[in-house]
C-alpha cells in the first residue's frame, strides 16, 4: 500500500494522510500526493506538537525534498515554500452598554440629557436616570 496526503485544494491545508492500493483521483476539493516516510513523519510530528494546526503544504515542502519533488513535478519557478505561522487575533474588548455610556459621561461632564440621548438613542427618561447615577 502507499500513502499519500490528503490535500484541500482550496486552503492547501493537508486534511489526512491515507494509504491506498491504487493511485487515487483528483478533485476539484482534494488533491493527493505521493508521501514517503520521512515526509511522513514530519507529517505525524506536526501533528503531535499541533493537534489543532493543520499543516499547509508549503510547510511541508520546505521540511521534505521528496513532498517538494511530488508538489513541482519537474517545473520550475521563482516561489520558494515557506513556514508561515498566523498569530490569533486579539480579542475584542466589550463592554456592556451601561459600562460604554458611563465612560462616555466621564468624558463628556458637560453634556445634557439631549446629547446622551443623541449618542446613545436612550430616550430623555433614561439619559436623565444615567446622567443623575454617573455623573461624580
Amino acid at each position: 500500500m502507499t500513502m499519500y496526503f490528503v490535500l484541500n485544494t482550496s486552503s492547501n491545508l493537508i486534511t489526512d494522510a491515507i494509504d491506498f492500493t491504487h493511485t487515487p483521483t483528483d478533485s476539484q476539493l482534494k488533491k493527493y500526493i505521493l508521501a514517503s516516510d520521512k515526509s511522513i513523519a514530519i507529517y505525524d510530528k506536526h501533528r503531535i506538537t499541533n493537534p489543532e494546526v493543520l499543516m499547509d503544504i508549503g510547510e511541508l515542502m520546505a521540511k521534505s525534498a521528496h513532498v517538494n519533488d511530488q508538489v513541482r513535478k519537474g517545473r520550475t519557478g521563482l516561489a520558494k515554500p515557506v513556514i508561515q505561522r498566523l498569530r490569533n487575533e486579539l480579542p475584542e474588548r466589550v463592554l456592556c452598554r451601561e459600562t460604554q455610556i458611563s465612560e462616555w459621561i466621564a468624558a463628556h461632564p458637560s453634556a445634557d440629557v439631549h446629547a446622551l440621548n443623541d449618542k446613545w438613542c436612550t430616550g430623555i427618561v433614561a439619559a436623565l436616570a444615567y446622567l443623575m447615577k454617573h455623573r461624580l
